[in-house]
């Protein structure tokens, strides 16, 4: 019951913006468009589910799904990882068919290099009452395109670097047997050099 489209996931006749998006118990729904609104890293989630019906009384609010996260966290033992991916030109193929029609009404993609590495780290403040988590994670992209639109800047290159930093920080207090409070912190800072949309203008 659960399809794709432009805003998101469909679920059972609910539109993308239809969804409820929940982080660790808070929803972090997209507010304007009621979409996907907090980026976590997969490294970072211990668990997610997606609800499509039937929901449990503490949610609510969606004539979609709801797709629920959970963040790792600290345990006694002290735990941790680190992670590397890239992903570059020659891992994908190529549409060079530079004369098609089609071809010529939108960029071409001359190169596309992605640099991503990250860590997280857990484990006791305090045995059995107080454990932290922190994890940091940074996506580098950098991204030429050949401008394909009819016009004087026809072939022309435009260029198109971002990097994202994704970061979440995280105590849990066993203040009772059965109660457990947390605090837990995310942050996602992004910044983009260049063409921000696809060209369609001139390199300026």
């Amino acid at each position: 019951g659960v399809t794709e489209d432009r805003e998101g996931f469909k679920v059972y006749g609910g539109t993308g913006a239809e969804n409820n998006y929940v982080v660790d118990g808070v929803n972090t729904t997209n507010v304007e468009f009621g979409t996907q609104g907090k980026r976590v890293h997969m490294e970072f989630v211990q668990e997610f589910q997606v609800k499509t019906g039937g929901y449990e009384a503490e949610y609510g609010k969606a004539l979609g799904g709801i797709i629920n996260v959970i963040t790792k966290s600290g345990g006694n033992e002290f735990t941790g990882d680190a992670f590397l991916y890239f992903e570059g030109q020659f891992l994908k193929s190529g549409n060079r068919h530079v004369n098609d029609v089609n071809q010529r009404t939108k960029p071409l993609l001359l190169e596309n290099k992605t640099f991503e590495l990250g860590f997280d780290v857990g484990g006791a403040l305090v045995k059995d009452k107080l454990w932290f988590f922190v994890a940091y994670d940074r996506r580098s992209n950098k991204q030429q395109n050949q401008i394909r639109v009819d016009g004087p800047n026809f072939g022309q290159v435009a260029d198109s670097d971002s990097t994202r930093d994704l970061f979440a920080a995280k105590l849990t207090w066993q203040i009772a047997e059965g109660h457990t409070l947390f605090l837990h912190v995310p942050g996602a800072t992004e910044k983009t050099t260049g063409a921000v949309k696809t060209p369609q203008g001139d390199r300026g």
